[in-house]
């Protein structure tokens, strides 16, 4: 009866212990979780230990460093980056996460002139094939560690897109929904910028002669 009891508990304990562990991988990552579920095994080692005063020192560092494990393996601030390959369209995430689970999110949108203009004309870009990476992530928030991916990011500048020309090109797309359908297609499925750049600048003018695209 002892021996079936004991059999019954340990497979309760570790049925508990994956179902945690696979719970937390789905957000966390595996690599992270399974430092987690070391470090909690660690410190329920170091609070649990039966033999009053044995390895007193040894189980307090445990302890520590189980603590400290769990603050940096679980909590971070990260940064990713989402930029579609169609229209241009980029934007930033910073995120402090807990578990790999967003608990306060800022967003940056950059966003480009092409897809400003297809937004006035009616017929945005879904960003279907949007892409994530991520940049930066902060172990504990103190600590700068994989990823850490530096480089220089050049963006489009649609200060010179004034409300006139956003007036002329939605006033084009009510007029011309076929024109805007074949604008739309030059940027998201063909990638053709030159031509699409022609069509727009012979019926709004945009961009000025003073501004490249």
């Amino acid at each position: 009866m002892l021996r079936m009891q004991f059999t019954l508990r340990s497979a309760l304990t570790l049925t508990l212990g994956l179902a945690l562990y696979l719970g937390m991988a789905q957000t966390a990552g595996y690599a992270v979780a399974a430092g987690i579920i070391v470090a909690i095994s660690l410190l329920v080692w170091a609070v649990a230990w039966r033999r009053r005063g044995a390895f007193l020192y040894p189980r307090i560092g445990a302890a520590v460093f189980s603590l400290v494990a769990i603050w940096f393996l679980a909590v971070d601030w990260s940064w990713f980056v989402e930029h579609c390959p169609d229209c241009w369209y980029y934007r930033n995430l910073a995120q402090y996460r807990i578990l790999g689970i967003p608990v306060h999110t800022q967003v940056l949108v950059w966003p480009d002139t092409a897809q400003m203009i297809l937004d006035d004309l009616g017929v945005p870009c879904e960003h279907t094939n949007c892409e994530r990476w991520h940049k930066h992530r902060w172990w504990g928030l103190v600590f700068l560690a994989c990823p850490n991916i530096n480089g220089t990011l050049l963006v489009d500048n649609p200060d010179d897109y004034t409300d006139d020309f956003a007036a002329k090109v939605r006033r084009l797309g009510a007029e011309n929904p076929q024109l805007s359908a074949e604008l739309h297609n030059l940027i998201v499925r063909k990638h053709d910028r030159q031509t699409f750049w022609k069509r727009i600048k012979e019926r709004t003018g945009y961009p000025p002669d003073d501004v490249e695209q």
